[in-house]
């Protein structure tokens, strides 16, 4: 009896500790309308995602698809970046880059992956070039923000 309620308490402890470690934006999806990327006039695109840690480290997923009447592509290069915000107004962008889909065809291809907090938070520039925030800002506004956009860029 006391073997069991070892092993008990151990199952219990490490659900307990694995649960404190999950956190961050969550799961969530957006749809933006009538926007021009690139040459082609998309008439929707919905993006969602999912935003989560485990053992301390970030897991990032998300997906896209998107609608036009234009026979056209978007660019492989095309990445959504979503807009991160907490309570006071302090933002960053959290990137997503799954296989482009075709228009009109369903969500794209994405693997979670696991970026360092030194790359987790994007900071845009005067001149759009890409900065990082630190570990600990990433991570705080990893805890404490919410998905409230995103932008395409390619």
């Amino acid at each position: 009896m006391k073997y069991f309620r070892l092993k008990l308490f151990f199952f219990i402890y490490l659900l307990l500790s694995v649960s404190s470690f999950a956190a961050g934006p969550g799961t969530g999806n957006m749809t933006k309308f009538n926007i021009k990327v690139d040459e082609c006039k998309v008439s929707a695109i919905n993006v969602k995602w999912k935003l989560d840690s485990m053992m301390g480290e970030s897991i990032v997923n998300g997906l896209y698809k998107w609608d036009s009447n234009e026979k056209c592509s978007l660019p492989i290069s095309t990445a959504i970046y979503l807009k991160i915000e907490d309570y006071s107004g302090k933002n960053g962008y959290i990137k997503i880059q799954p296989t482009v889909p075709k228009a009109n065809s369903g969500y794209g291809f994405n693997v979670s992956g696991s970026p360092p907090w030194s790359k987790a938070i994007i900071d845009f520039g005067r001149h759009q070039n890409i900065k990082y925030q630190s570990p600990s800002d990433a991570k705080y506004l990893w805890k404490n923000g919410e998905i409230v956009d995103f932008i395409i860029k390619w």
